[in-house]
């Protein structure tokens, strides 16, 4: 609570405070501002969702390659060392 002074938030921003108690460990939440609808379109005439859906598959490559701890491993096997085994 009183981080941030209101004016510093733009008018169609929602805010909302909170206080935590540390003692009791109860969080009261209070609805300073509600926020104010700024256009009608879905999200996805707004976004492209060919480009977002290359990005998820990109960072879920990402992911499973850390889980695996290589994260210089090839996906496809090299051609080249495909030759020196012949």
């Amino acid at each position: 609570m009183g981080m941030v002074d209101h004016e510093m938030i733009p008018e169609h921003c929602g805010i909302i405070e909170f206080y935590h108690n540390v003692d009791s460990w109860e969080t009261e939440f209070y609805v300073i501002r509600k926020p104010r609808k700024v256009h009608d379109d879905s999200y996805w005439k707004l976004n492209d969702k060919d480009l977002f859906i290359r990005k998820m598959a990109l960072n879920l490559l990402y992911k499973k390659m850390e889980i695996k701890g290589k994260h210089e491993e090839l996906i496809f096997k090299n051609p080249f060392d495909l030759k020196k085994l012949k």
